[in-house]
């Protein structure tokens, strides 16, 4: 009678710890599966990581970073654009204004919002449009990424891509330039942003690690 009393209750301690291991662990895996393989959603079609905000904040850098972390893939939708076209983005400026290269980005942004597990490096005017907004909303969670005028215009100063490849959208000088589309298009990045980070004295590590707190918020959410 004792022996079975013993062994009833040691059994039922047992199962208790048991529980509570596979409580632990089960509820960790899953919480790190979510994270990691975006089964779980705060909307059932997002799917992705879009990083918006104007050139030299950061989303190239960190976009690539944020993919590697999350084993994703980073595309940037202005180079995704030229291999699609064929010719660069001052090329399709000369050929056919902002107009023709606004079509062609939209048509992008519909398909990379239409991926899955892609961190998307948008274009810096892609705000512009209600259609574009209106996909990344529907694909993923949309991150901005900003700096003030002054870090932006000491960065795109050392970029060569921007001195190469970035038409001049304005009359003015590249600070003016700034100074002018920041003003202009930030009602718009505020808009369609569901986070925003500064980027303006943070190391790309340091964004990144916001970028994907932010995420996880949103799927936890």
């Amino acid at each position: 009678m004792y022996v079975s009393c013993t062994l009833v209750c040691l059994s039922n301690i047992f199962s208790f710890f048991l529980c509570v291991w596979l409580y632990r662990n089960l509820r960790i895996t899953v919480y790190t599966s979510v994270i990691l393989t975006v089964g779980t959603f705060y909307r059932d079609d997002a799917v992705n990581i879009i990083l918006i905000g104007f050139r030299g904040t950061g989303k190239t850098t960190a976009g690539r970073l944020v993919a590697e972390r999350l084993g994703w893939e980073f595309i940037d939708a202005d180079d995704y654009l030229q291999e699609k076209a064929g010719k660069d983005i001052t090329t399709i400026f000369d050929e056919g204004g902002e107009k023709a290269f606004r079509r062609m980005e939209e048509s992008v942004i519909a398909e990379l919002c239409g991926l899955e597990r892609r961190v998307i490096g948008a274009g810096g005017g892609a705000v512009l449009s209600k259609k574009n907004v209106k996909n990344m909303k529907k694909g993923g969670v949309v991150i901005l990424l900003e700096a003030d005028a002054e870090t932006i215009y000491e960065r795109l100063k050392a970029d060569v891509k921007t001195r190469s490849q970035r038409p001049r959208l304005t009359d003015g000088d590249l600070h003016d330039e700034i100074v002018h589309l920041l003003e202009y298009r930030r009602k718009y990045y505020h808009k369609a942003a569901d986070f925003t980070i500064d980027t303006s004295h943070l190391t790309p590590e340091e964004t990144v690690q916001k970028a994907i707190t932010a995420f996880e918020e949103r799927l936890t959410a």
